[in-house]
């Protein structure tokens, strides 16, 4: 007859055991939902950059079930240069609206850490164009802009300068060089130069998804989400794992869908 003593005891190691692999298990997945990788130039993919012409259409709607609303063109391009000696990447856009183009904006991002080194801008809407030269710390304004928007954006500039940020115009590019993984989530310290100051965005990938081209042929992507400020806005993209597009992305914000698409197939070659 086994001893009642050895059985208590034997019981206690067995509970103690459970509890330090529940710990330990509860710990992995702890960790495993808080993968965060605060970004800055080593934490940056810097491989197979994808030169050369993307296209995107982008529409809205009311609901999601609504018809398109307000379809645009976006068109970009990203370059390999040499800015001021030094090897850089150079990326335009432009955004065409009906008949007419609503945006233009040049960018040259450094090869070696893609920050920013000159950014010029330009709305219909607005009614001026902005250059902000990074290398010299200066912005330029053409057209009719007021003192105080011109005081408000030059200061959000000086204030960019205080550590290192990704340029937030250009994010379609910089979400090529992040290191995806299941639930992980970037810190990214993001800079729109003309519209606000440097703030810090947590973008996380939620899972994976399974797209399909017009063709039926199936990409695999990363499903990745990013929590606007105003309640219940959202950002959600599909990034192709193999080369690190975005092919889809699915907005919410003043309770209207934005949506954009990357085309398959470019205009020009």
């Amino acid at each position: 007859m086994a001893n009642p003593y050895t059985i208590k005891k034997m019981k206690q190691v067995h509970v103690f055991i459970f509890t330090i692999a529940f710990t330990l298990l509860c710990n992995y997945a702890h960790a495993q939902n808080n993968d965060t990788v605060s970004i800055s130039a080593p934490t940056l993919y810097s491989k197979n950059i994808p030169y050369g012409k993307i296209d995107y259409l982008v529409y809205n709607k009311q609901a999601k079930d609504s018809p398109a609303q307000g379809l645009y063109l976006v068109q970009i391009h990203v370059e390999r240069i040499l800015y001021k000696g030094q090897p850089a990447i150079a990326i335009s856009q432009q955004w065409d609206g009906r008949d007419t183009v609503l945006h233009r904006a040049y960018t040259v991002l450094s090869a070696t850490d893609f920050s920013t080194r000159l950014h010029q801008t330009s709305w219909k809407g607005l009614g001026y164009s902005s250059r902000f030269d990074f290398d010299d710390r200066t912005v330029i304004f053409e057209g009719k802009i007021a003192d105080s928007n011109k005081t408000k954006i030059i200061s959000a500039f000086d204030a960019s300068f205080a550590g290192y940020n990704l340029n937030w115009h250009t994010d379609l590019f910089i979400f090529t060089r992040l290191p995806y993984r299941e639930n992980r989530s970037f810190r990214i310290q993001f800079y729109d130069p003309g519209f606000g100051k440097p703030s810090e965005e947590i973008y996380s990938v939620t899972g994976s998804d399974v797209l399909r081209t017009d063709a039926g042929k199936k990409i695999n992507c990363w499903v990745m989400e990013h929590t606007g400020k105003a309640a219940g806005s959202y950002q959600k993209f599909w990034i192709d794992k193999k080369t690190r597009l975005v092919l889809k992305e699915e907005d919410l914000f003043n309770n209207r869908y934005r949506f954009k698409r990357k085309l398959q197939v470019a205009e020009n070659g």
